[in-house]
């Protein structure tokens, strides 16, 4: 659902460097994009699974005026 959202310009998985590591990568082509994101019936439902499978949540947010 993420990736057919207006403004996602990337949005995927991969593996990290340790083996229960997952890394998303999410890119959006600005902030009112994320913000429809963070409010959407879907982004809800998984904050629900993770709370019960996922031990762990870093966010690192960059911009293009860091790089």
């Amino acid at each position: 659902m993420s990736r057919s959202e207006k403004g996602c310009l990337r949005y995927e998985y991969s593996y990290g460097m340790d083996e229960d590591e997952l890394l998303l990568t999410e890119v959006w082509s600005d902030a009112e994009a994320i913000e429809v994101h963070k409010n959407s019936k879907h982004f809800a439902k998984l904050g629900e699974i993770k709370a019960e499978y996922v031990e762990n949540t870093e966010f690192m947010k960059f911009s293009a005026e860091q790089v």
